[in-house]
């Protein structure tokens, strides 16, 4: 059975189980003829949230689901200023830290502050880190909370969610 190529217009011959996917004489015309998607959307978008919003990359490649590679590829030419990336920055860490520790836990904050293991005896005092005594990361309250060093902390029964029940 002959077909003619999508691509070079040429006739050539079909296996009689191809017939129907074949649409290509060769790979040399399958890969010049080779249909994708259009992105052009995707980076007017792209360009748009750059723009109008000053999103970083990170921002823009999440808002429309698209890779980082890809993001940075459409923005290239719309490059943000030294202090808009300093203020992003900025916020970002802002944003994080104010979903870690929220103001209402300044006992928590005045905790750290002191710097030294709760363990007695322990004189640990390069890098703490806070222990929920019920394995609730979301529980902040006083009576949860304990610092202590990481070789002490890694000991608990609670450590990286160890002995936590899981629901199926």
């Amino acid at each position: 059975m002959e077909k003619v190529c999508q691509n070079c217009g040429t006739t050539y011959n079909v296996k009689h189980c191809l017939i129907k996917t074949s649409k290509f004489c060769s790979r040399r015309c399958h890969d010049k003829g080779k249909t994708y998607k259009a992105t052009g959307t995707k980076k007017k978008d792209a360009i748009r949230l750059r723009l109008q919003k000053r999103l970083s990359v990170r921002d823009i490649s999440n808002t429309l689901k698209i890779g980082y590679g890809r993001a940075a590829r459409y923005v290239r030419d719309y490059p943000l200023s030294a202090e808009e990336r300093s203020s992003i920055r900025n916020r970002k860490l802002s944003e994080h830290h104010n979903k870690r520790w929220p103001k209402s836990n300044g006992a928590i904050l005045r905790r750290l502050k002191v710097k030294k293991c709760e363990i007695s005896g322990c004189t640990w005092s390069v890098t703490l880190e806070v222990h929920h005594k019920d394995g609730n990361q979301d529980n902040t309250s006083r009576k949860n909370i304990q610092i202590l060093c990481p070789n002490h902390h890694s000991i608990t029964p609670n450590y990286r969610n160890r002995g936590r029940k899981l629901i199926r």
